[in-house]
């Protein structure tokens, strides 16, 4: 009868589940990031939208209810983010949104006119328009300045 080595079959025995359980965890950390990046794009969203609410102009229009709603629909699509506790709020020079829920409490407050805001986001507007221009063979990417 011939004898067989088992030494492949007993490293593998060791390695499986440390190559197991970091994947789980992997697995598990990206799950936690994209809830909470979610969360917090829902919260600057509510916040932006609470801030530009027009109740004297448009009376029909959105209110903070309605922006409370629209968050709780959206966090109950994600079952770590489900909650009752959300809420959105305009004052006099901004707009707000909060979350609290499982073990997570963020808040986010958005300025009604933000100047520094509007100009970060035309210039990346044009540095994208720029770059796209550059990839369809046009120009180089140089700015005004040069």
């Amino acid at each position: 009868m011939k004898r067989l080595k088992a030494s492949l079959t007993i490293e593998a025995a060791y390695i499986f589940p440390i190559i197991f359980f970091t994947l789980a965890f992997v697995f598990n950390y990206a799950r936690t990031e994209r809830d909470l990046t979610l969360s917090r794009f829902v919260l600057r969203e509510s916040a932006s939208r609470a801030a530009h609410l027009e109740p004297t102009y448009d009376p029909d229009g959105p209110d903070a209810d309605d922006i409370t709603a629209a968050m709780g629909t959206r966090f109950a699509g994600v079952d770590q983010l489900a909650t009752d506790d959300t809420g959105a709020s305009r004052s006099l020079f901004s707009g707000s949104a909060w979350f609290e829920g499982s073990g997570l409490s963020l808040s986010e407050e958005r300025l009604i006119n933000d100047p520094e805001d509007v100009l970060r986001i035309s210039t990346t507007l044009k540095d994208f328009a720029q770059m796209n221009n550059f990839f369809k063979g046009g120009n180089s990417v140089a700015s005004d300045s040069e």
